[in-house]
């Protein structure tokens, strides 16, 4: 009985590692908050690569803002406010660029910072914010 929980647990254990293989993980900083998102390879390589100084930025910034536009009028009910978009390089991946956009959602009474990703591609992707560690 013992030696069919040990692989049951082994199974999932295994499935869960292959299913975040092929998983990016990218920490950045935006207004002294730590913000964490996971993005795929495949999105990473599909992103259009853009080299500083040799070349026009492919997503500008009316384009994010636009993205984050029709995002936030999915979401019924609600009203998004962007608060501060950064560029940076993707880390590890070299001419691949990506915004981090902070956000104030609005949905009732209730006023939640927001994360987001977006690709060069216009590939938006949500991030979090990394919750404090328990002292």
């Amino acid at each position: 009985m013992f030696a069919r929980w040990v692989l049951v647990l082994l199974l999932v254990v295994a499935a869960n590692a292959q299913a975040n293989r092929y998983k990016t993980e990218i920490i950045e900083y935006i207004d002294d908050v730590k913000v964490v998102a996971f993005i795929s390879e495949d999105d990473i390589k599909n992103a259009k690569q853009w080299v500083p100084g040799k070349q026009a930025v492919p997503l500008e910034i009316a384009s994010v803002i636009d993205i984050i536009s029709k995002h936030a009028a999915s979401i019924e009910g609600s009203k998004l406010s962007i608060l501060e978009i950064e560029l940076k390089e993707i880390p590890h991946h070299q001419d691949y660029w990506h915004y981090v956009v902070k956000a104030r959602m609005e949905k009732g009474e209730q006023k939640n910072a927001v994360f987001f990703v977006i690709l060069m591609d216009g590939k938006l992707i949500p991030a979090m914010k990394e919750p404090e560690a328990i002292k």
